[in-house]
């Protein structure tokens, strides 16, 4: 109301009657279109997340539980379910300026498409990406 006050506004009562356009426009809705489930939408999102993050299920299992065992990752987590404060902990301040890219999927934590590896499991993912002896670039290219 207050952002209101700044105009000059004259409220005048007009019959619907009178109001054909949005009348007609109010009754010309399509009756094929179906209500969306959006649990179901949500479900499909997540199921291609999974498929388009190229880790494999027992990968993603471990993944998932290991954020339990890490301090920081357990505080990201929190602070993904319950909101980002802005005095936020030490441990969050490698996270907070792109907190809102950040989502929980089944226990993992993602940034945008990327999975966000706990540091128990990084030294493991390190081996994995060089056990081809692909160089540098191919290296760095496979663990984004």
């Amino acid at each position: 109301m207050l952002r209101l006050r700044r105009y000059d506004l004259k409220l005048a009562f007009k019959p619907g009657k009178y109001l054909i356009v949005a009348d007609t426009l109010s009754r010309a809705f399509d009756r094929s279109v179906k209500k969306s489930n959006t649990e179901e939408e949500i479900k499909a999102h997540v199921d291609m997340i999974r498929q388009n993050a190229h880790v494999s299920d027992p990968m993603w299992e471990k993944i998932a539980t290991h954020p339990k065992d890490d301090e920081e990752l357990k505080d990201v987590l929190n602070a993904v379910h319950f909101g980002w404060e802005s005095d936020h902990a030490q441990s969050l301040k490698p996270y907070y300026h792109f907190r809102g890219d950040i989502t929980e999927i089944d226990g993992v934590l993602e940034k945008g498409p990327k999975v966000i590896i706990p540091k128990t499991l990084q030294g493991d993912m390190l081996k994995k990406i060089h056990e081809g002896h692909l160089g540098v670039e191919k290296c760095q290219s496979t663990s984004r």
